[in-house]
């Protein structure tokens, strides 16, 4: 765990924080070091509440902040990709980021640092092209989300905050997120690839995710735009594979045809068979060390 020392205890404000990393990363980070609110659509599950959707916070509880983290957005897995579904989940992202810009300029207050959530999802079905972040937009749905919500985002670094935007891969924890929905299949014995299984998965440890953003809010060198996976992207087939012998069981069915993922998902098949194969080299280059570079090492840390 790559811990920083920092002399000043600092006011962190993650909005969205009740999600899988916000809640993760709030236990993550050094209690006397930071002190972290939680700012949440559910009030139950937050120490101040907001509601993007209608333009409602108190810009108040921005006053004291040293860094504010944007985790929000609704979730885009799962329900099926309506119209009316899609325009939520590209709303909830971009009205909140705008939220936070106008209460930060209504109130005259610069935190240190803004760092926003993006996803790798911006560069789309790209086959195994390595991808960097000066690489531009995919085609479909998710790239058209991340731009608009990495537009709004960097709206922010024009108020003369340090802003540092993070396109997040796959992030593996144990108890939320892709993985526990991807071990599903193994627990009954039908374990198998997607497609073609030659689709690439980038991916992130989420210790390391939370590591990452500790770094960031340490190091001021650190602000724009940078790939938060690992260095080991890895085909479903090889993914399948690894959780198969990890876990002792045997994959099933050896391919899932598209039809069948189709009829299952809808559009959201692209989040399973896009094949977004992406650097982390811009991050290594900054320094950061990564506690789990290799999927095995990865996998065995989380199940143990």
């Amino acid at each position: 765990m790559q811990k920083i020392k920092n002399l000043k205890k600092q006011n962190i404000l993650i909005f969205g924080g009740s999600g899988n990393i916000g809640s993760y990363l709030k236990n993550f980070l050094d209690k006397d070091t930071y002190k972290v609110t939680i700012i949440s659509r559910n009030p139950s599950q937050a120490g101040f509440h907001w509601n993007p959707a209608n333009g409602y916070m108190n810009p108040d509880i921005l006053q004291q902040a040293d860094v504010v983290i944007n985790l929000s957005g609704e979730n885009i897995s799962k329900k099926r990709w309506s119209s009316h579904t899609k325009s939520s989940i590209v709303s909830s992202r971009v009205q909140s980021t705008r939220l936070i810009a106008n209460s930060l300029q209504e109130i005259g207050h610069k935190p240190s640092l803004f760092i926003n959530a993006s996803a790798i999802g911006f560069y789309g079905d790209r086959g195994d092209t390595l991808l960097t972040e000066k690489d531009s937009p995919g085609d479909g749905f998710l790239p058209y989300v991340a731009w608009h919500w990495e537009n709004e985002a960097a709206q922010i670094s024009l108020l003369g905050i340090r802003t540092v935007i993070l396109r997040i891969g796959i992030v593996l924890s144990k108890d939320s997120g892709a993985l526990p929905l991807m071990l599903q299949p193994f627990r009954f014995y039908t374990g198998a690839t997607f497609g073609a299984g030659e689709q690439y998965y980038s991916w992130i440890h989420i210790d390391d995710l939370c590591s990452m953003i500790e770094y960031i809010i340490c190091n001021k060198q650190w602000h724009g735009i940078y790939n938060a996976v690992s260095q080991e992207p890895v085909t479903n087939q090889v993914f399948t594979k690894q959780l198969s012998t990890l876990l002792k069981k045997p994959v099933v069915f050896p391919k899932i045809p598209q039809s069948i993922l189709r009829f299952a998902m809808g559009e959201r098949i692209s989040l399973l068979l896009d094949s977004t194969r992406v650097s982390n080299q811009k991050t290594v280059s900054e320094g950061f060390i990564f506690r789990f570079p290799y999927l095995v090492d990865a996998l065995r840390n989380i199940l143990g």
